[in-house]
């Protein structure tokens, strides 16, 4: 070709090179950002750990770290989510079993408040 349309080329070349890297956010590069945030995030569990397990009311059993349940409590707070419950219990006390037994006894509730109909 000769050097015909060289200057198209290099520069189709460079703007799909760019999209595929944009494209794959799990790239090589992406592990710059990946590798501290996972071996902070192993730090932050082990020191959970030591501080102790939230113990799940309902179920009766450990399901994560006390640090984690209560940093998320206050992140939910700042993003404007407040689940404390009138007695000054919290919904993010509950293990996701919990979570899933308790709402399963408030549809339950509801059905049998409403007819008693579990079934439509």
């Amino acid at each position: 070709m000769k050097g015909f349309a060289y200057d198209f080329l290099a520069v189709i070349h460079a703007v799909t090179v760019i999209m595929f890297l944009i494209w794959i956010p799990f790239g090589k590069f992406f592990h710059i950002i990946q590798r501290p945030a996972q071996i902070g995030a192993h730090i932050y569990k082990q020191e959970g750990i030591k501080k102790g397990m939230a113990v799940c009311p309902h179920t009766g059993e450990a399901f994560a770290t006390q640090l984690h349940i209560d940093d998320l409590k206050i992140v939910t707070k700042q993003l404007g989510f407040d689940f404390t419950h009138e007695d000054g219990t919290s919904h993010l006390d509950l293990s996701p079993e919990g979570k899933r037994s308790r709402l399963a006894q408030a549809h339950l509730k509801a059905r049998l408040e409403n007819g008693g109909n579990l079934f439509g």
